[in-house]
């Protein structure tokens, strides 16, 4: 697996649905936020990789997010969370009233265990972690009653997002290579999985890592807009 570097987002293309993962609300009103607090904690550039070490509790940092809105009786407006779904301790339904009583309406599996491949995902999901689990929880959140945002990457992984409830689907290509080949043959690889989710009948996203440009840019067009990472201090 390469590292990622930062490519500008092409400013030619605005999306329908414009969202954008940071670390705490910015009151941008051009992007629809999903708050990440524990993106704060990683290393910019490097954020999907690191967010899958035992490198920092992002769960533990985005309840605590929550408990401080509640005492701060900051619940003006319904908003979107990250959380990783592969968490081994992670129970909805445990924490679904905290979630309501903070304002969030809207969960997000990120980061996923899907970015990883090989031997490493193979371990992970035998270990009951991978993206069975991620499927299970976001049909658990749906059940309570939140909006889900499903990320997906892999073949019929969207199906699966689908399947479990998912208010709509976001299509990941990957974690960025340097190799501007690379990118493009996992752009013309997501265009199948477009292709599969489209038959779902929901709409899909799709999710910008850093480091993509242009290669998107299609994809981006032909579906209900982008997520994109944020500054870690945005």
């Amino acid at each position: 697996m390469g590292l990622p570097y930062d490519s500008p987002c092409p400013a030619r293309h605005m999306p329908g649905q414009q969202w954008r993962l940071s670390s705490r609300p910015a009151g941008d009103t051009a992007w629809r936020e999903i708050v990440c607090p524990g993106l704060a904690l990683l290393p910019q550039g490097h954020e999907e990789t690191a967010a899958l070490l035992p490198l920092t509790d992002l769960n533990g940092a985005a309840l605590g997010y929550c408990r401080d809105r509640i005492r701060a009786r900051d619940q003006d407006q319904g908003g979107a969370l990250a959380l990783m779904m592969s968490d081994p301790f992670l129970n909805p339904a445990r924490i679904a009233d905290t979630l309501r009583d903070a304002g969030v309406d809207t969960v997000f599996n990120w980061p996923s265990c899907q970015v990883l491949d090989g031997d490493t995902a193979r371990a992970v999901a035998s270990a009951g972690l991978g993206v069975a689990r991620e499927v299970a929880l976001i049909a658990e959140f749906t059940a309570l009653g939140f909006q889900t945002l499903g990320l997906a990457r892999g073949a019929g992984h969207g199906a699966l997002m689908a399947g479990a409830g998912a208010t709509q689907i976001v299509l990941h290509p990957g974690v960025s290579l340097r190799d501007w080949r690379s990118r493009a043959m996992s752009a013309r690889l997501m265009e199948q999985e477009m292709r599969a989710a489209s038959e779902q009948g929901l709409p899909f996203l799709v999710f910008r890592p850093r480091g993509y440009g242009s290669e998107l840019d299609t994809l981006i067009a032909r579906g209900a807009g982008v997520v994109s990472l944020g500054d870690r201090a945005a």
